[in-house]
């Protein structure tokens, strides 16, 4: 797996640190499991430290939510603005995937390419944390990232596929 190198690229390096230094405010296995998802799949733990950095700059009060006691699957993040309560799951669709699932090449930077319009990359990534998601008393929201973000703004430019997120692949049929 060739994930980001964030150990050349100054802003994620910058991330990372920001996302440490929050981290140190909490129980210190906080951020040991956040350096070994980090290590295990460095998308995945860049997506987690850019939704939450993400989410403080809209003023939301953001802490962990990981289940340190007993294990039990917890959303990542409790979070509260305005005196709401609520909580966020972050996942992360990994650059080849979705590589793979658009047809959209990893160095394409133009609109030239056929944009393969399923959203079940999506969708399933939101299906498979809804078990995750259960026990939490109160909302959740789930985040999904991407860090191959060409494939990421076209998808999202087609206004249709956002609408297809709620009720499936469009099909015609007789």
């Amino acid at each position: 797996m060739a994930g980001l190198d964030i150990s050349s690229n100054e802003l994620l390096r910058e991330l990372a640190d920001e996302h440490r230094e929050w981290l140190s405010k909490f129980d210190s296995q906080y951020k040991g499991n956040w350096e070994k998802l980090l290590n295990n799949n460095n998308e995945s733990g860049m997506a987690e430290a850019s939704v939450r950095r993400r989410l403080q700059r809209y003023g939301v009060d953001v802490q962990p939510n990981e289940d340190l006691d007993t294990g039990k699957q917890a959303p990542d993040f409790r979070c509260k603005r305005l005196g709401i309560e609520f909580f966020v799951e972050v996942t992360c669709i990994q650059i080849e995937t979705m590589v793979k699932k658009t047809g959209i090449p990893d160095s394409a930077s133009s609109c030239d390419h056929p944009v393969n319009p399923s959203v079940l990359p999506i969708f399933y990534k939101c299906v498979n944390k809804a078990r995750q998601s259960s026990a939490a008393d109160g909302p959740v929201l789930v985040a999904i990232g991407t860090w191959r973000g060409f494939a990421a703004r076209m998808l999202w430019c087609e206004k249709f596929l956002v609408n297809m997120l709620l009720t499936g692949d469009t099909k015609l049929t007789w």
